[in-house]
């Protein structure tokens, strides 16, 4: 009989999982959060018997658009400006205030609409 989930490693070396679902088609991916195939499998099995399918494994949590954008625009806490200051690139400050300002207004204008 067939397996009812697909299972492959990631570059990582972390095992992921695909699950078929009742209509036929696949979930998305799924990390198992091993590095053993034979440790994926049985936490794969159990998510199946369970019927207790996670939507993500050792997430830090999903945060709000409007959050990670903010974050992301703010050039003292953007994890992209570290990124790229640590790599010795240059990153302009007056960029980064700029597409706030716009993120900003788009935002508004979103909602407004809603």
């Amino acid at each position: 009989m067939a397996k009812p989930y697909l299972i492959f490693k990631a570059h990582t070396g972390i095992y992921y999982a695909q699950i078929c679902l009742a209509d036929g088609t696949l979930s998305n991916n799924k990390s198992t959060g091993c590095r053993n195939r034979t440790e994926a499998e049985c936490i794969v099995m159990e998510w199946i018997v369970t019927g207790n399918i996670p939507a993500r494994v050792g997430s830090k949590g999903s945060i709000p658009i409007e959050d990670f954008l903010e974050k992301f625009w703010d050039y003292d806490k953007s994890p992209y400006v570290r990124e790229k200051l640590g790599k010795k690139r240059s990153i302009h400050r007056p960029v980064f205030t700029g597409f706030l300002v716009l993120q900003e207004n788009a935002l508004q204008k979103l909602l407004v609409k809603m």
